[in-house]
């Protein structure tokens, strides 16, 4: 232990791990983090900065995942579904945007995330098809 002390500055407290999110916070959280990380791939490509790129493209392919892994398939019906396609598509453009990073395929994951986002935050019973919600 005493040697990880440096680190003390930067161990958060209690109180701050204590933090409770619903899952429609979390959800919210992610919505708007997978957002911001293509916002800066596409500063990155327009700066010409490729590797940046690359790691913001992968960071938002891990949100995406995330937020597809909470899905209830089996009992989550049509909405379930709709929205795997969705990501589903997402995470195609973002693959193209690695390919092809003059593609407007970021433009276009960012697209449909903004749309995803709307309609989370517009439909009352979003959390009954959720993974452990129901």
């Amino acid at each position: 232990m005493a040697a990880i002390a440096f680190l003390e500055p930067y161990l958060r407290s209690e109180k701050e791990t204590e933090k409770s999110f619903d899952t429609d916070q979390l959800i919210r959280m992610l919505f708007l983090s997978a957002l911001n990380k293509i916002d800066h791939a596409q500063k990155a490509r327009g700066d010409g900065m490729s590797v940046e790129q690359g790691f913001y493209v992968g960071r938002t392919t891990s949100i995406v995942d995330a937020l597809r892994d909470a899905i209830d398939m089996e009992s989550g019906g049509q909405t379930a579904q709709d929205y795997d396609r969705v990501y589903d598509h997402i995470d195609l453009c973002l693959q193209i945007a690695v390919k092809e990073p003059e593609s407007d395929a970021l433009q276009q994951a960012r697209e449909a995330l903004s749309q995803l986002s709307a309609c989370w935050q517009a439909n009352a019973c979003k959390t009954s098809w959720l993974t452990g919600t129901a």
